[in-house]
């Protein structure tokens, strides 16, 4: 199966490039030259296939000449015609030539009259017969492309990876400053008198390397600001993210902005129209509130990848306190910890795509400045680039104030909780803001997890839902009431409260705007233990001890001792960089891991 990959046109630097003003040779192509992809074709006596070289690719080549095409064929292909067309159902090519193949892999076909380059977009292509499959590669830019399917019939290619065809471009005057922007990732957010920090991917189709770029940010036409940026040499054909930076205006408001580059190494860029980002709009808050983030993470019993799976969620997310984790057991099959509102909350899924250890953030789908992690286009993800999906909804500010009231009786196990709601920005849609209120325990134990032998503790578990799963209208004041169970541990339980919009017909629209959290026990002295790294349980690796000597060492085959005093407080912490701390005598809770 031909995996998905970002669609691109790339330039390749031959070895050896001449001095300015003797003659340069790169290759020109829409893949990325090296094959990695095969795509099947029919069973006809007769296919092939050609890209688009568009203007934006031809024009910084014009007043140069295309000397030879090379394609990497399979072996058993009995006939090679290359051509270049202006368009790709026209019956007179503007070049057509026939050669033997290789036996097999790249054949190199030398044009008897070099092709010169007007500027104009062209189609290059082949033609073959006695192979079912053509060779195909990845790319970096986009680009247009025919699969032939039959004598002289051209589909459209719907697959993103591309056929491996180049061109060789011979000439003097190849352009040395040429930026590409291929992506943007534009934070829709921002506060007044801040700055905005937006960064753009170019690829360096020039042949001098890039280590500067100056980006205009515009408002419409109105230009706000202009800022180089530097950074490490780009080659010819290398791509780099560059973050920007650029002051905001004092004012609030929706501004819709885009960047461009306008100079690379200080000059200007030879062909400006591939220069320019996206436009999208940017909204200035002058209040500006900091959300916790709701991270749902979808894990079953049944799931052998899902103990490590929560072990890189914890590694990638530990101490963030702006966190609030929950877990659905669903996803992946059912288990016994299952409740019915996670598996209606699958809804979040691409429907043919059912998948675990899987996460959403904030029930927010950033295909847009994304796509590489939201390649399914919908919330749920899979548990890769965690902590920038985390830092790019802490770039956004809460839209809703959330406050809990608790109170828990020891005695009855009764737990009331009043939460108070408020706006604190406009949303496009206040009448489908609905509160969802759920419990959750950590450091569930288990002998039944697949993937791991032995006890396994469940992290932030699932345990109910207080409200409908979709939420109950956001009002100033709720109340809600509910006894504990006996065999849930209060100790290690918090109560969740989130605001979402929800929308019925739109899964991408359903973002959280705000998340609170509480525990549910009552305050007591002493350490509470919680499940580490998805899998152990802390309370089983803590204990009191009474120090009677000025020092504590960091005991054989454990990588930290946190020592804490009796009011609960980190007073010490021991590991490979600082084995050993003098110590106050007292009594001391010590906690391995």
């Amino acid at each position: 199966m031909i995996k998905s990959l970002i669609a691109s046109i790339v330039l390749l630097c031959l070895p050896g490039m001449a001095a300015h003003g003797e003659e340069q040779q790169i290759n020109v192509s829409l893949s990325a030259i090296k094959t990695e992809e095969y795509k099947q074709v029919t069973t006809s006596a007769t296919t092939g296939a050609a890209t688009l070289l568009d203007e934006s690719l031809m024009q910084p080549l014009k007043g140069n000449t295309i000397t030879q095409v090379s394609v990497d064929l399979n072996a058993g292909a009995k006939e090679l015609v290359v051509f270049f067309k202006h368009h790709i159902n026209d019956t007179t090519p503007i070049v057509e030539q026939k050669v033997t193949p290789a036996s097999a892999g790249w054949t190199t076909v030398t044009l008897d009259t070099p092709l010169s380059i007007t500027g104009e977009a062209l189609v290059m292509g082949y033609r073959t017969t006695g192979v079912r499959f053509l060779r195909y590669g990845s790319r970096l830019l986009s680009g247009k492309e025919w699969l032939m399917k039959g004598e002289d019939k051209w589909e459209v290619m719907s697959d993103k990876p591309s056929a491996s065809i180049y061109a060789t471009v011979s000439g003097e005057a190849l352009p040395k400053h040429n930026l590409v922007v291929t992506h943007a990732v534009m934070p829709a957010y921002a506060h007044t008198s801040s700055t905005w920090q937006p960064s753009l991917k170019v690829i360096n189709l020039g042949t001098e390397d890039a280590t500067s770029m100056e980006v205009t940010l515009w408002n419409g036409s109105e230009k706000m600001g202009t800022e180089t940026c530097t950074f490490n040499a780009v080659a010819y054909r290398k791509s780099a993210i560059v973050p920007v930076s650029f002051s905001t205006p004092a004012a609030g408001g929706t501004y819709p902005c885009k960047m461009e580059v306008t100079k690379v190494n200080g000059q200007a860029d030879v062909y400006a129209a591939n220069n320019l980002s996206r436009q999208q709009n940017l909204t200035l808050v002058e209040q500006w509130t900091n959300r916790k983030v709701l991270l749902e993470v979808f894990s079953t019993e049944r799931c052998t990848s899902c103990p490590a799976g929560h072990q890189s969620i914890n590694r990638a997310l530990k101490d963030r306190a702006e966190v609030v984790e929950v877990c659905h057991h669903a996803g992946f099959y059912t288990d016994a910890f299952t409740l019915t509102e996670s598996v209606k909350t699958e809804w979040f899924y691409q429907p043919s795509n059912l998948y675990a250890p899987a996460v959403m953030f904030d029930r927010t789908c950033d295909a847009v400045n994304y796509p590489e992690i939201f390649n399914d286009n919908v919330p749920v993800t899979d548990i890769t680039n965690l902590s920038t999906q985390c830092n790019n909804q802490l770039n956004t500010p809460a839209f809703v104030a959330l406050n809990i009231d608790k109170t828990y009786n020891d005695a009855t196990r009764q737990l009331t909780l009043n939460i108070g709601t408020s706006a604190l920005l406009n949303t496009a849609t206040p009448d489908s803001l609905r509160l969802t209120v759920m419990l959750t325990e950590d450091s569930v134990a288990t002998e039944t997890q697949a993937g791991i032998a032995g006890t396994y503790y469940h992290r932030h578990l699932l345990r109910q839902y207080l409200t409908p799963v979709w939420g109950t209208p956001m009002q100033a004041s709720t109340s809600l009431s509910f006894t504990v169970p006996e065999e849930w541990n209060v100790q290690k339980m918090q109560a969740v409260a989130f605001v979402a919009n929800y929308n019925a017909k739109d899964k991408n629209d359903c973002q959280v705007m705000n998340t609170q959290a509480v525990e549910i026990a009552n305050a007591s002295t002493g350490i509470k233990g919680t499940a580490d790294n998805g899998g152990h349980d802390c309370s089983a690796q803590t204990r009191t001890v009474c120090i009677t000597q000025g020092s504590l060492h960091l005991p054989h085959h454990c990588e930290q001792l946190m020592v804490f005093d009796m009011s609960g407080r980190c007073v010490h912490t021991l590991d490979a960089t600082h084995p050993a701390t003098s110590i106050a005598p007292g009594m001391y809770v010590l906690k391995r891991r």
